[in-house]
C-alpha cells in the first residue's frame, strides 16, 4: 500500500506548527484589543468605564494613569502587529517555494515496485529456480465494515483460523497481509466474496521447475523472495535486482489525482545465474546415490562429479536417509561443502606425491615396509599382517599401506608434510564462497602429538570436506 514520504511528515509538522502559532497570535491580539478598548473607555467615558471595572471590585484609576496605560497598550499592540506583518511577509515573499514543496510532499505517495528475481539455470539453460507472479490477499482496515463477519468468511475460504484475520482487520493502519501467494482457485474464491477492504497484490513467488533436483545447491528463499540458503543466498544481491517505485499525487481522502504530479521509476530485473551443473547428470547421480544409501543403511551420502582439468562441477548430490519414512531424499544441506569428516586412507596420496615431488623417491623406488611402527606408547599397524616387506611407492598406494605411507611421510618431515597438505587445499576455503562452507581441521606442526606423524599421513586426526578431497585428487588427475 502507498505510504507517506519523509517529506510529507516534515511538511505536516511544519504546517501544524504554523497553525498553532497563528492561533496563539490571534488570541494575544484579541486580548490586546480588549485592553485597548478598556483603557480608551476609562479615558473618554469615565462613568461608563466605572461600570466596566466594577466587576473587578477595584477603585477608579486616575485619568493620568489611564492615559499612560493606553499609550503602553497601544505601543505593545503596534509591536505585535509589526511582528505579525513581518512574519506574514516572510511566509508570502521569502519562503513560498519551500512551503509549496512541503505542501506537495504532503500530497505525494510512494508505492514500491518489487524487481523480478533472476533465474537460476544449469549449464544448458534448463531452469532450476524461477519467479512467477502470484496473488497475495491484503486488507485495508479503514474500509472494513464488519470485521467479525468478513474474517469468518475469509477464514473458511483460506482454511485458517479467523482470529488473526480479524485482528488484522481491526488494526490501526491501512495495510495488513492476510495470505501470501495463494493459488489461483483460492484467489478466485476470495474475489467472489467481494468483501469491502479486502484486495489483492501481485507478488513474485519462487518456483523450482525441476523439483528437488540439486536442492542443496540451488537453495531457497523466504516468502519475500530473499535468499536464505544455497545459490539463492550466495548470489542474492545479483539475483534480486533493483526495486522500482511509483510516486503519485493524492487528495486528502486518499484518492489519486489523475492529472496530478507523478513519477515512475522502473524496477530493474535481477541477473540470471548459470551453474556448471548438468540437470540430467545430477538427476542420475542423485538416483544412484539414493539407492546406495538405502542399500547400505547409511545416514547420508555425497557424490561430486567434476572435470579435473577445469574444476567444473557437473553434479553434486547430497542424499539423506529419512528413517521415519524409509525413503532417501535430496538433502537441504549441501554436505559436500558444509560437513567435514576424517578422511582416512584417501589422504595417503599426499605423502606419496610430496615424496616424489621433492625427489626422495620415484613411483618405482622400493621402500622397506614393516608391519607396525611405534610412536611412543602408540603403535600404528597394517590392516593385514605381512611382516617386513619391500614395496615400490606405487605398490604402497595400491595396497593402501599404513606403514608404507608413514615411511614416505618421514622422508618429508612434519613441516614439509604440513606444507603439502595445505598446498593440496586442506584446511583452506575452496574459493566457491558457498554459504556456511566448512574448511576442516589440520593442526599446525607445533601442535602435533608424538603419534601425529603416524596418524595424519593416513588421514586420522584431521577433517576435510568432500569437495576439498576432490580438489586434491583433481591435482593428481590433471598431472599437477
Amino acid at each position: 500500500m502507498p505510504e507517506p514520504s519523509a517529506g510529507a511528515g516534515v511538511g505536516a509538522a511544519l504546517v501544524a506548527a504554523l497553525v498553532a502559532t497563528a492561533r496563539g497570535l490571534v488570541r494575544l491580539a484579541v486580548r490586546l484589543v480588549h485592553l485597548v478598548v478598556d483603557a480608551f473607555l476609562e479615558v473618554t467615558h469615565p462613568a461608563r468605564s466605572e461600570s466596566t471595572t466594577a466587576r473587578r471590585a477595584a477603585e477608579r484609576v486616575p485619568v493620568g494613569d489611564s492615559r499612560r496605560r493606553l499609550i503602553a497598550v497601544l505601543a505593545a499592540g503596534a509591536v505585535l502587529f509589526a511582528v505579525i506583518a513581518v512574519r506574514l511577509a516572510g511566509l508570502q515573499l521569502v519562503e513560498p517555494d519551500q512551503l509549496e514543496a512541503y505542501g506537495m510532499a504532503q500530497r505525494m505517495r510512494v508505492q514500491n515496485v518489487a524487481a523480478d528475481r533472476g533465474t537460476i539455470t544449469d549449464r544448458n539453460g534448463v531452469e532450476l529456480a524461477v519467479s512467477a507472479p502470484q496473488r497475495s490477499v491484503f486488507v485495508d482496515p479503514a474500509l472494513i465494515e464488519d470485521p467479525s463477519a468478513e474474517a469468518a468468511q475469509l477464514a473458511r475460504v483460506l482454511g485458517v483460523d479467523a482470529g488473526p484475520i480479524e485482528a488484522a482487520m481491526r488494526a490501526d493502519n491501512r495495510f495488513g497481509y492476510i495470505a501470501r501467494h495463494v493459488d489461483d482457485d483460492v484467489a478466485a474464491e476470495v474475489e467472489a466474496l467481494a468483501l469491502p477492504g479486502v484486495a489483492f497484490l501481485s507478488e513474485p513467488k519462487r518456483f523450482t521447475p525441476s523439483g528437488d533436483i540439486a536442492r542443496s545447491i540451488v537453495g531457497s528463499t523466504d516468502v519475500d523472495g530473499n535468499g536464505i540458503s544455497g545459490i539463492e543466498a550466495q548470489y542474492g544481491d545479483l539475483l534480486t535486482g533493483t526495486p522500482g517505485k511509483v510516486v503519485f499525487e493524492q487528495t486528502p481522502d486518499g484518492n489519486t489525482i489523475p492529472v496530478g504530479e507523478h513519477e515512475v521509476i522502473e524496477a530493474q530485473r535481477g541477473h540470471d545465474v548459470r551453474l556448471t551443473l548438468d540437470r540430467g547428470l545430477q538427476f542420475e547421480v542423485e538416483r544412484i546415490l539414493g539407492d546406495a544409501v538405502l542399500a547400505n543403511g547409511a545416514r547420508a551420502g555425497t557424490v561430486i562429479v567434476a572435470k579435473p582439468d577445469t574444476g567444473e562441477i557437473l553434479a553434486m548430490a547430497n542424499m539423506v536417509n529419512d528413517r521415519d519414512s524409509g525413503t532417501v531424499v535430496p538433502s537441504s544441506n549441501n554436505e559436500a561443502l558444509t560437513t567435514v569428516i576424517e578422511p582416512g586412507s584417501v589422504m595417503k596420496v599426499v605423502a606419496a606425491a610430496g615424496a616424489i615431488e621433492d625427489g626422495h623417491v620415484t613411483p618405482d623406488t622400493r621402500v622397506t615396509v614393516p608391519d607396525a611402527i611405534q610412536f611412543g606408547p602408540d603403535v600404528i599397524k597394517e590392516h593385514d599382517f605381512h611382516g617386513t616387506v619391500s614395496w615400490s611407492v606405487a605398490e604402497i598406494l595400491q595396497r593402501s599401506s599404513n606403514t608404507g605411507t608413514i615411511r614416505l611421510a618421514q622422508m618429508l618431515g612434519k613441516e614439509r608434510l604440513y606444507e603439502y597438505l595445505k598446498t593440496f587445499g586442506f584446511a583452506t576455503p575452496t574459493g566457491l564462497g558457498f554459504p556456511n562452507e566448512a574448511i576442516g581441521y589440520l593442526p599446525k606442526p607445533a601442535d602435533w602429538w608424538d603419534s601425529s606423524m603416524g596418524t595424519i599421513p593416513i588421514g586420522q586426526g584431521v577433517s576435510v570436506s568432500a569437495l576439498q578431497m576432490l580438489g586434491a585428487y583433481n591435482v593428481i588427475a590433471n598431472d599437477g
